[in-house]
């Protein structure tokens, strides 16, 4: 089985074979991303850390008692619950929010018990805070000695937000959830102490205040430039949304951001178009394989493909482009140099065997030839990658961090519920 790269919050053992392509480019990405708008993580509206904070909550009030229980499964179960109870708050009319909608529609709201919703395979195998908590200690709402959110406890920030978003009663409600009450298994129905579970409703008004100065300002040592980098961004998000108009790389440089951070923005989006191209190189050779043989092909054959040839001139030449940047990334520059490499036919090979190294999953190297790896799809595939480039004003392959920040900034001026609406409808 090969093992996925979860980051510093991983779960102790999480293997699957997945189309997983980091091509072992994920602390480069990390690092654009928290130049771009640092500390945030994948966070896009304010309940996103109140589900978080609360599930560190209650597992310390759980301890308190004597059950031993740590922090990722209970904030897992309150994360089931909270998608679970906004489903049935919005009769089935729920947004991009909540996450798991297939595999909780399946589930009735018979038995939604601690015992129950905590069962492998009941929720998702990738839960959303396992995308989001890594915010709470850069933006203050929780610490710990380590990296790992089994660790964590919450700071007087992080209660705070709980006790402003009126979910601090909830907290002993949910403890005793976790600790079996029988009364407490929610079955058909959505108690009204639930409601603020609901993540298509937005924060009060107070806690949506206190996020706000969360973001922009911190008290923490080591994060000062990082809070000013965040306050700035957002800045830049709230004079787009009053402009909407689109952005372009060519353009001037924002007026709120920095020459360095306008910089840094721009050559994460270089770099990530570098990996998009690389990944469409890689499609390429893995649909070579799949209509021609599951044994795999030899690298001098794939070198002489029309197709793979163009793919990797269009590579070679963004990656060479980059190369000019200063103060980047030692791994980007690593990369890029494997991938702008002579375009004759030895430095065609060259790139091949370099990216098929790098994914050694759905592509494995044997000997000279290229064969299918354990994720590897076999049949024809569609070669073409979508572009999962943010909202529609940015320019491609922007970090995905930017287009959050623009969603946050929504929710924290409570306009997110009806921009996603209107996203519905377009």
């Amino acid at each position: 089985m090969s093992q996925i790269t979860w980051g510093l919050l991983a779960p102790e053992k999480v293997s699957s074979i997945r189309r997983n392509r980091s091509l072992e480019l994920n602390g480069v990405i990390r690092y654009y991303n928290e130049r771009a708008v640092p500390g945030t993580a994948s966070v896009w509206y304010g309940k996103q850390l109140l589900l978080a904070v609360l599930g560190i909550a209650v597992a310390v009030k759980v301890r308190e008692g004597r059950k031993k229980v740590q922090n990722i499964p209970v904030a897992n179960a309150i994360e089931a619950l909270a998608f679970k109870v906004t489903m049935l708050k919005n009769k089935g009319a729920v947004d991009k929010r909540v996450k798991g909608l297939t595999k909780l529609l399946l589930r009735p709201f018979t038995d939604f018990s601690y015992k129950n919703i905590s069962k492998t395979g009941f929720y998702l195998v990738q839960p959303m805070r396992m995308s989001t908590a890594q915010a709470l200690i850069p933006l203050g709402l929780a610490s710990s000695s380590n990296s790992r959110f089994n660790s964590f406890t919450l700071t007087d920030l992080g209660n705070e937000l709980i006790k402003k978003s009126g979910a601090k009663d909830l907290i002993e409600i949910l403890a005793n959830w976790v600790s079996g009450d029988p009364k407490l298994n929610f079955s058909g129905r959505v108690p009204s102490n639930l409601s603020c579970l609901n993540v298509n409703e937005p924060l009060p008004k107070d806690a949506l205040k206190l996020l706000r100065e969360v973001l922009v300002k911190s008290s923490l040592e080591g994060y000062k430039e990082d809070s000013i980098r965040r306050r700035n961004a957002l800045c830049w998000m709230e004079t787009l949304h009053q402009n909407e108009e689109p952005i372009d790389f060519n353009s001037t440089q924002p007026e709120n951001l920095s020459s360095e951070h306008w910089a840094d923005i721009k050559i994460g989006a270089h770099f990530n178009h570098v990996k998009f191209l690389a990944l469409q190189v890689l499609n390429q050779i893995e649909g070579t394989i799949a209509d021609k043989t599951s044994t795999g092909i030899t690298v001098e054959s794939l070198a002489k493909n029309d197709s793979i040839i163009d793919a990797i001139k269009l590579l070679s030449d963004l990656a060479t482009n980059f190369l000019n940047y200063n103060n980047t990334h030692p791994d980007a520059l690593k990369f890029c140099r494997e991938c702008s490499l002579n375009k004759n036919v030895d430095g065609i090979k060259s790139v091949i065997t370099n990216l098929v190294s790098r994914d050694m999953s759905t592509l494995i190297i044997q000997g000279n030839s290229i064969r299918p790896g354990e994720a590897f799809e076999n049949r024809s595939i569609d070669i073409s990658i979508k572009d999962d480039s943010p909202l529609g004003q940015f320019p491609p392959h922007i970090s995905y961090r930017i287009s959050n920040l623009y969603l946050l900034n929504m929710d924290l001026q409570n306009q997110l519920s009806n921009h996603l609406a209107e996203e519905l409808l377009s």
